[in-house]
């Protein structure tokens, strides 16, 4: 399994937190990712394997990073349609976010991959003729 990110119609924006933002232009949704989901994201170019990113974020972050936690957060970016399609891993084909807390300790819960979807206005209502002292234009 080597996860490619979707670069089509995708703008980014990454926050002073290490997290990223992320707007799909085709779907008009944005998503939020936490630090961990974030360097994930990033490192999936399609020729790394998941043992490959957990080893890489393991360095760049000095904190074990295993292949369960790499797979959690590729299958939450694929839920939301941010990566290529891949053929899944079959070792991880029943695995789920309650299992890899219980693997790898409570405190680890803390850290795990977080993608979140935020509302975002459409165009037509992201415009407001209200002035900033609250009242509408006379």
């Amino acid at each position: 399994m080597k996860p490619k990110t979707r670069k089509n119609n995708i703008v980014t924006q990454e926050t002073s937190e290490g997290e990223l933002l992320i707007y799909d232009l085709t779907t008009n949704k944005a998503f939020l990712l936490n630090q961990i989901s974030s360097s994930v994201w990033n490192l999936c170019d399609g020729r790394r394997d998941l043992l490959s990113i957990s080893q890489t974020l393991s360095n760049s972050l000095n904190k074990k990073i295993n292949e369960e936690f790499v797979f959690l957060a590729v299958i939450q970016l694929e839920k939301f349609d941010l990566l290529l399609p891949v053929e899944t891993d079959k070792r991880f084909k029943d695995f789920n976010r309650r299992q890899v807390i219980q693997k790898a300790g409570l405190g680890a819960a803390m850290i795990l991959p977080m993608v979140s979807l935020i509302v975002a206005p459409t165009s037509v209502y992201a415009f407001s003729c209200i002035n900033p002292g609250g009242n509408a234009p006379g």
